[in-house]
């Protein structure tokens, strides 16, 4: 995964650009997705129901946002469209499967999320080892480092709870 290969030029917003779309759409549904789900959930909270629209809102949505949408304007675009479909995959298909996982206590399909997310965010870091030094790398790796601790965190007090 590097960024040698050329895309279109980040003329436009990192928010619209085509290697930062797949990320801004997918975290917005997330977010306000979560913010319904906690709405719908509200009247009867539970710890799983509670769990779920946190992590939605905040790793599939926020999180999600801030490392798509960041590597668009950190590397000016030049992410292989391939890259970032591996990417935008393995992290979507990786918080779905976590949250499945996790409100439906199945330890295999959490420990597959958990390698479909530890590969995302490793790919995020890796696309942008060679970009100048400045706020946005500093939020995306700040954000990628501290998904990848809390993903095998959240694995080992899953497994711990059960």
């Amino acid at each position: 995964m590097t960024n040698a290969s050329v895309s279109t030029p980040l003329s436009r917003s990192a928010w619209t650009h085509p290697t930062a779309l797949p990320f801004a759409i997918m975290g917005t549904i997330a977010v306000v997705g979560g913010s319904l789900l906690s709405a719908a959930l509200a009247p009867n909270p539970s710890y799983h129901g509670n769990w779920a629209v946190a992590y939605i809102v905040l790793v599939a949505g926020v999180g999600q946002i801030v490392l798509g949408v960041g590597q668009a304007a950190v590397t000016a675009g030049r992410v292989r469209p391939a890259v970032v479909a591996v990417q935008a995959l393995m992290l979507n298909l990786g918080a779905v499967a976590t949250v499945i996982a996790t409100v439906d206590d199945i330890a295999a399909l959490l420990y597959l999320a958990a390698v479909m997310q530890i590969v995302a965010l490793v790919g995020f870091l890796w696309v942008t080892r060679h970009v100048a030094r400045g706020l946005t790398l500093m939020a995306l790796r700040i954000v990628a480092v501290l998904l990848l601790i809390s993903v095998p965190t959240g694995v080992v007090l899953q497994a711990l709870v059960h």
